[in-house]
């Protein structure tokens, strides 16, 4: 018959410090893992460009169904959101500043619109929420 050996107290402190190590790695690994995870989700393309299209769909109506518009937004030299409401309102093209008849807004910070487009001589005509605004311009 073998005998079955119990650890010592330090054989005891080394598994629970090992324990320990192992359950602290994986903690942090998968909230590592987690917090990719949401970053992937909230920033891929195909959810940007579907929120883009959400967004801006009632301006969209408001628009000519084709032509130039203006462009003005509180992030100007953010390529990646002009393109995406460039993708969202096409076939209308539009055009950085406010020197057409029609100007599309879009803004992050609604506080700021007004601020920005008083120099440029820009009537606010419709406020459709979550940043989008829509102004008569001074026209070319």
């Amino acid at each position: 018959m073998s005998r079955v050996r119990l650890p010592g107290a330090a054989g005891v402190r080394t598994a629970v410090a090992v324990a320990l190590l192992v359950a602290l790695a994986l903690a942090t690994n998968g909230h590592y893992l987690l917090k990719v995870v949401r970053f992937r989700a909230a920033y891929e393309w195909p959810n940007l460009t579907t929120y883009y299209e959400n967004r801006f769909a009632a301006l969209r109506r408001l628009l000519p169904r084709h032509g130039v518009v203006g462009y003005v937004s509180d992030r100007p030299d953010s390529d990646r959101e002009y393109f995406l409401t460039q993708y969202a309102l096409a076939p209308v093209l539009l055009d950085r500043g406010g020197l057409h008849a029609v100007v599309v807004g879009n803004f992050f910070d609604p506080a700021t619109a007004l601020a920005i487009a008083a120099p440029m001589r820009l009537v606010l005509v419709r406020d459709l929420g979550d940043g989008v605004m829509l102004f008569r311009g001074p026209g070319m």
